[in-house]
This record gives C-alpha cells, sequence and structure tokens, in this order.
C-alpha cells in the first residue's frame, strides 16, 4: 500500500551557489513536490471510493426498511390475529429507515463523495498542467543561472499553493457540512429526548393529567416555543393552530396543524414523519397530548397583474411600487401616523430596492418615491409620497410613506366604497367557524375567502441579494382565498369592512395575512 507522507517535503537548501548542483536541487525539489501532490490525490481517490461503498450500502438498507415498513400494514390487515405485531414492526422499521438516511446525512457519504470526486479531479488537472508545462518555463528561463533557479522555484512555489488552497477549500467545505448536520442531528435528538421525557413523566401522572381536548391557549404556547425545532425535524414550511379535518370536515378538536411543502417526504431530504399527536411540557406544568394535522402548502413566497390603472384619486387596492420593475403590489390602506396621512403596505414592495440589497430595515434611499400605477403596470403612475419607514422581522413585513399633500388619494378601499370598520383580531371561534373575509388586491381584485387558522408561523420566502431567502414570520392569520403575485400588502376585510390585516404572501390557494393590530402598534399608527 502507498504510504502517505503527510504534507512534508525533504528537502536541504543550498548556501553556495554552484550551477550543477543548483540543477541536481531543482529536480529534488521538482519531484518531492510531485511525491507531496500524488499523496495527496491518491488520498482523495481513496477516500472516494470508501465513501462511495458506504453511500451506496446506507441506501440499500434504508430501502429495505422503507419497503419492510410499507409491507406490514399490509400484513397486518389480512391477518387479524398478529395485527399488532405487524404494524409495531412496521413503525420499527420505518424508525430504523430514518435512521439510516441520517446517519448519511450525518456523516455526510453521499454529498462527501460528490466533493471528494471533484476536488480529486480538479487536484489531478492542475497537477497535469504543472507537469506538462515545466519543461517549457524551464526552457524560457534558460541560460541556467541564479535568475532561472529563482524563477523555476517560483514555479513551484505558485504550483503548490495553488494545490493547496484547492485541498483546504475542500477541508473547510467538509467543516461546515458537518457543523450544519451536527446541528440538525442536536435539534433532532433534543426533539426526541424531550418526547421520551414526557412520556415517562405522563406514564407516572394519572391518566386525568393530560386533557383530551387541548386548550387553544397552550397549542399556540407551543408553536410560539417549538416551532423551530419542528420546522428542522419534520421539515415544514408552517405550523398552526387549527381544528383537525378528517374527510373534509372538521372533527371540532384543536390541533397542532403542520404545513410541509408536499404531502410525502421521502428520498436525501427525508425528515422525520410527524405523529399522530405531539406530547408537550407545558409552562403551567402540565403534559398535553396534542393532536396533529398535515395540510400541504408549497412554498410560500411572498406576492410581489391590473386594478384601477386608470382610475382617480387613488385609493387602497391600487397598483403600488417604487420607481424599480418586477416588485409591483397593492396599496394596503390610510393610516395616521401624529396625524399626518400615510401609505400602509408591505416591506417587501414599498421597500423592494432595500430588501433586495438585503436590507431589512429602511434607512432612506435615493429615490424613495411610491407610484400608482407601479412600474410593472404603467411607465406612468402618479407619485404619491415618500417612503419613510419599514421593516422585515419575524413580526413584522410592513412600510409607510407619507403622502404628498397635493396627490391625489382617498382612504376609500376600491370595490368596497364605503367607510372602514374597526381593526379586528381572529378569535379562536372565528376560525373553527370558517370565518368569512374579502381581500382587495391589484393582481385578483375582490376577492371571498374564509379564516382557516388565526394563528401560525411560516416560513416566508423573499428575494434577497438575486435569490430566495426564507424568513419566519410569527403569529399569522391564514385564509383561504384566490391571490396571486402583486397582491402583496392587499386589505384583508370582514363583511362588515373591519380590517383583519394585510396581506404578505400567498401559495396560489392560501394567503397569509399580518394583524392589522399589530401593525398599528408596531409602526405607532391609526386608521383613523
Amino acid at each position: 500500500m502507498k504510504k502517505f507522507t503527510y504534507g512534508t517535503i525533504k528537502y536541504e537548501p543550498l548556501f553556495v551557489w554552484d550551477e550543477d548542483a543548483a540543477r541536481d536541487k531543482l529536480e529534488e525539489l521538482y519531484h518531492a513536490v510531485l511525491d507531496l501532490v500524488d499523496d495527496k490525490i491518491w488520498w482523495f481517490q481513496r477516500n472516494r471510493t470508501k465513501k462511495a461503498k458506504a453511500a451506496k450500502a446506507v441506501r440499500w438498507i434504508a430501502i429495505a426498511f422503507f419497503v419492510a415498513s410499507t409491507i406490514m400494514p399490509c400484513l397486518a390487515a389480512i391477518t387479524e390475529a398478529k395485527q399488532m405485531i405487524f404494524l409495531y414492526a412496521g413503525y420499527i422499521f420505518a424508525i430504523l429507515g430514518a435512521g439510516v438516511v441520517a446517519i448519511d446525512r450525518f456523516n455526510g457519504l453521499s454529498a462527501s463523495r460528490v466533493r471528494l470526486v471533484i476536488t480529486g479531479d480538479e487536484l489531478t488537472a492542475v497537477r497535469n498542467a504543472f507537469v506538462e508545462n515545466w519543461q517549457r518555463v524551464y526552457f524560457d528561463a534558460l541560460p541556467f543561472d541564479i535568475r532561472t533557479y529563482r524563477k523555476m522555484t517560483d514555479y513551484i512555489s505558485l504550483f503548490t499553493g495553488h494545490f493547496n488552497d484547492i485541498a483546504r477549500a475542500d477541508t473547510k467545505a467538509w467543516g461546515r457540512d458537518f457543523q450544519a448536520n451536527l446541528d440538525s442531528l442536536a435539534s433532532a435528538l433534543k426533539v426526541q429526548g424531550e418526547q421520551l421525557k414526557a412520556d415517562l413523566q405522563a406514564a407516572k401522572q394519572p391518566a386525568s393529567d393530560t386533557a383530551a381536548g387541548v386548550p387553544m391557549t397552550v397549542i399556540k404556547e407551543a408553536i410560539d416555543r417549538k416551532y423551530d425545532d419542528w420546522k428542522n425535524v419534520f421539515g415544514v414550511v408552517g405550523v398552526s393552530a387549527g381544528t383537525k379535518m378528517t374527510s373534509g370536515k372538521t372533527t371540532g378538536l384543536n390541533a397542532l396543524v403542520f404545513h410541509p411543502p408536499v404531502k410525502l417526504l421521502g428520498g436525501d431530504h427525508a425528515f422525520t414523519p410527524i405523529p399522530a399527536s405531539i406530547r408537550y411540557d407545558s409552562v403551567d406544568g402540565r403534559s398535553y397530548d396534542i393532536p396533529t394535522d398535515v395540510v400541504p402548502t408549497g412554498i410560500i413566497r411572498a406576492s410581489a397583474a391590473l386594478l384601477c390603472d386608470g382610475l382617480l384619486p387613488k385609493r387602497p387596492g391600487c397598483s403600488v411600487s417604487r420607481n424599480v420593475p418586477q416588485a409591483t403590489g397593492t396599496i394596503g390602506l390610510q393610516v395616521l401616523r401624529g396625524g399626518v396621512p400615510h401609505i400602509l403596505g408591505c416591506y417587501h414592495v414599498l421597500c423592494a430596492p432595500e430588501l433586495s440589497a438585503g436590507a431589512y430595515t429602511f434607512s432612506g434611499g435615493a429615490d424613495a418615491t411610491l407610484y400608482s400605477p407601479g412600474r410593472d403596470d404603467s411607465a406612468t403612475g402618479v407619485p404619491l409620497g415618500q417612503v419613510v419607514d419599514g421593516r422585515l422581522s419575524d413580526q413584522l413585513d410592513a412600510a409607510l410613506a407619507e403622502l404628498d399633500p397635493d396627490a391625489p388619494f382617498t382612504d376609500t378601499v376600491c370595490a368596497v366604497d364605503q367607510p372602514l370598520g374597526d381593526p379586528i383580531t381572529i378569535t379562536d371561534a372565528q376560525a373553527a367557524d370558517r370565518y368569512p373575509v374579502r381581500m382587495i388586491g391589484r393582481t385578483s381584485g375582490d376577492q371571498r375567502g374564509a379564516v382557516l387558522y388565526n394563528t401560525g408561523n411560516f416560513d416566508i420566502n423573499y428575494m434577497v441579494n438575486g435569490r430566495w431567502t426564507p424568513v419566519t414570520l410569527k403569529s399569522l392569520v391564514t385564509i383561504q382565498i384566490a391571490s396571486g403575485g402583486g397582491d402583496s400588502g392587499a386589505p384583508v376585510l370582514d363583511n362588515d369592512n373591519n380590517v383583519v390585516g394585510l396581506l404578505i404572501a400567498d401559495n396560489g390557494g392560501m394567503g397569509y395575512v399580518l394583524p392589522i393590530q399589530r401593525i398599528l402598534a408596531q409602526l405607532s399608527v391609526t386608521l383613523k
């Protein structure tokens, strides 16, 4: 077996110039460097072969476990005498399969093999280019003298520096992947440990200590405290407090509603299956078995094609944007700050240039003028005022623009044509009864729908620095409504024109609403 020299070069430098000795030393240094890089390339080739075999074995084992877990319920259905045994066996096989996939992810077997192949091939190409160019560089530097010797040793130094940079980059990438996998494993173990601890405590308590109908306040508390852990372990994009649905009908049972991107999770992105209930230790000192429901939502993106383009005066529900393309949204409401009228809208619309550059708080811009219609709808929009405040955080996606006193604007919402009512907060009972609401947006116009959940944490994807970036927003209202890109900022009202909030994102069938009471409090504004 080839011996790895761990990056050492055996070389004694010249102290007195001697042409013949210098030639020998140069040849010695050349071969020493090639031995070094060949050792490193051999290491990459050997380890990628080992990783490939290990990754293949792990994947076949995982497939076998998942197939077995699928077969067990079928056997249980046809073998009544041993039904429970087969069901438990299926659950155990599923756990083992998920564990094997977790081992692959934690050790980076599949990902490391790909990286080793790429890095090994790159190092081989650099090594071969060095050998091919050595003779040309050497003859270009003749006749041989101190200058030639210095040039050739500099060439060797440049080569080894470039070679080591490539190897070092791979090591840093491995370190980042390892830390990320370690953090993910730690989250999973933390959740599993808490679940086991809760199960042990529940076993010691009388049955009456756990409630069949878990209070909605406890479920909201659980979402607030556990959302980040559940997101990492179960691979969901949101968790709501709602009621469990069966065959399209509500059971009336309070539940944690998990929102994965898709219904089926598997392959390289397999996460822990969502159990039928989750044990939660509340701050009130009690343990609760909270029922779960699963409602896939897809990836949620912030809404960014023309309502009221020729309408004057402009009003809430109309198209609006800064002087930038692909960032048109909807005017939300007219509000007052210190008695001065302002336009209220989404931060990712009114402050699109700042967010695109990575700024999550508005601190002034070169051109902060708002136009209606927005630039995607018209090149001759009416200037309405200047953006003065706004921020995107886990609590807010909202911004304000001070209205120009001469701007043609009214506070009457498009298609409503009646004075607005009061700001309201959707209650648990209203959400359970599918409280009717309406949305007036630039793209979708006047749409009717209903509240699905009155609180939930969701990962909303925003375009930041040229790519979709998830930001967790807490305690959003989820509504079932037809909406689309460009409806961001749309006012959401009830049948009495009371204000529920502003639409900030959608996934085609569901809209996500920032509650109006929170917006008013955090931006220090009023509706009237």
